[in-house]
């Protein structure tokens, strides 16, 4: 992952997920806590360092309690759309049920253990992923945190893993269902751009560690460069030629 990728990441994800200290239940009715991060099933929360609110370390017990009284608001089963209760608000509803909180170290340790395990599995389901645009490598992570890095795209695949990549084809192909879950539309738009900056990165040939979102892509096509220099060379060597023969 280029720098670039990883610094940002945070960021332009929050505004799609939330940053919450607390349990909480994602659309589906799952427990989640920090930047959208599952824990679900218990085992999951009973690994991480909470808080009480006077900064002391939760007990098991404590956690335990916790998980429960924020599954218990489930107006659903697990894995289908919650149609009322707080899971259809936003997460911030959740902030009363329970008190015990992880801090900003906690969560952040979180998010960078997860974004390392979708690396991995990505590494290997994208063989040409280290050599992406970092654009490419934010687009396929953000599909990742939304979905798990093991989605099964293959239209997008297809596209991304020729030895060339077509992130054109891979932005289209990139699109999350957005049925019921009306949050996945932004996160659509980001995904698309950031596809298509990784297809200009690649025809302009401009840095490819260089995040370009949200912005566009400015670059140098270098051949272009190369083109020009080698006819004003062939002009100018000309145009040398010529005044010696004059001048001779």
């Amino acid at each position: 992952m280029y720098p670039s990728v990883a610094k940002a990441f945070s960021p332009f994800s929050i505004k799609f997920e939330g940053y919450l200290p607390f349990m909480y239940l994602d659309i589906k009715g799952y427990v989640t806590t920090g930047m959208g991060n599952l824990v679900d099933p218990i085992g999951a929360a009973l690994s991480l360092p909470w808080r009480r609110p006077d900064a002391s370390l939760a007990a098991q017990g404590e956690i335990s309690d916790a998980w429960h009284a924020v599954d218990a608001q489930r107006c659903c089963p697990k894995g289908q759309q919650q149609t009322s209760g707080l899971a259809t608000k936003y997460g911030q509803a959740f902030g009363p049920i329970t008190t015990i909180r992880l801090d900003k170290a906690g969560i952040d340790t979180l998010i960078q253990q997860r974004l390392a395990t979708n690396e991995a599995f990505l590494r290997k389901k994208y063989p040409g992923y280290d050599h992406w645009p970092a654009d490419a490598q934010m687009g396929i992570h953000s599909m990742s945190w939304a979905m798990g890095p093991g989605f099964n795209f293959p239209q997008f695949t297809k596209a991304v893993n020729q030895l060339r990549p077509d992130f054109a084809a891979a932005a289209i192909a990139s699109h999350i269902n957005e049925k019921g879950n009306p949050g996945i539309v932004p996160r659509n738009a980001a995904n698309l751009q950031l596809f298509n900056n990784a297809e200009a990165v690649l025809k302009l040939h401009a840095d490819p560690s260089k995040l370009f979102y949200p912005g566009p892509v400015v670059g140098t096509d270098y051949k272009k460069i190369g083109l020009i220099a080698a006819i004003a060379g062939t002009v100018i060597g000309g145009a040398i030629l010529i005044w010696k023969k004059v001048a001779g």
